[in-house]
């Protein structure tokens, strides 16, 4: 099992939501991979390899790459849906 940790941090005065995509994302958990990151806070998100069941390598003929889309969450915004708002 392949796991990484990343710190999302938020220098600005507002609270800030993100998303993050993988071109691969049956190969991964990332958790949690949508959030509210609260002004000058810090989110650790945990980026989890799942183990390869069809026998392919998980490194052939891909290049695996993330991307951590980000917004200001929008003032008085019901943060509770964050699907939402980051327009799942």
């Amino acid at each position: 099992m392949i796991r990484a940790k990343l710190r999302l941090s938020n220098p600005s005065e507002r609270q800030v939501c993100f998303k993050i995509k993988s071109n691969v994302p049956r190969q991964y958990c990332v958790q949690p991979s949508i959030a509210v990151v609260l002004p000058h806070g810090h989110t650790d998100v945990s980026v989890l390899l799942q183990p390869v069941t069809d026998g392919a390598r998980p490194d052939a003929d891909c290049q695996h790459k993330f991307i951590v889309e980000t917004i200001f969450t929008p003032d008085k915004a019901d943060v509770t849906s964050l699907e939402r708002l980051v327009g799942l």
